[in-house]
């Protein structure tokens, strides 16, 4: 499956109210986009996703790591 497909079955899982699917999704999409493009704009995007999925579940910590993270690929 491909990161963007990950993305789409978190979308779908978060519509269902499905919080641990979306997550575990949201979590695969981010692992396939570091497996083909580490340190590029398709994991800074998968970044952005967990981030607002975190912050939406008050979450703040795991919120801000993955924007940290973000962020430092978009430093770079």
């Amino acid at each position: 499956m491909t990161y963007t497909q990950h993305i789409a079955t978190a979308m779908v899982h978060l519509g269902d109210n499905d919080e641990a699917a979306a997550l575990a999704s949201f979590t695969d999409a981010w692992n396939e986009a570091k497996r083909i493009d580490p340190d590029g704009p398709r994991e800074a995007e998968c970044l952005n996703y967990l981030a607002q999925f975190h912050t939406q579940g008050s979450r703040h910590h795991e919120a801000r790591v993955a924007l940290e993270k973000m962020v430092f690929i978009y430093e770079k």
